[in-house]
């Protein structure tokens, strides 16, 4: 199971966390649109959670939950900053 993991995840994490369309910085940017927190937005986060976390970490910048943590914290100093 972990080389399918690191196949179809992890050989695309990057691009899965910042596409512009559909990545991770786009949940975070409709977050800081509505303002809210609703059940699907919930979900939504730990879906991408659970997937990210079943990556094996060799770098915690780059593997793993922690490109999300990164651009989690970006997010909430860029909110606190407006």
């Amino acid at each position: 199971m972990k080389v399918i993991d690191e196949k179809l995840i992890g050989d695309h994490q990057h691009k899965l966390a910042t596409d512009k369309d559909t990545g991770f910085n786009k949940l975070l940017e409709y977050f800081n649109l509505q303002a809210t927190f609703q059940d699907a937005d919930v979900d939504d986060l730990s879906r991408v959670y659970r997937m990210f976390s079943r990556l094996e970490i060799h770098d915690e910048q780059k593997d793993g939950v922690g490109p999300l943590a990164t651009m989690f914290r970006e997010y909430l100093e860029g909110v606190r900053n407006q």
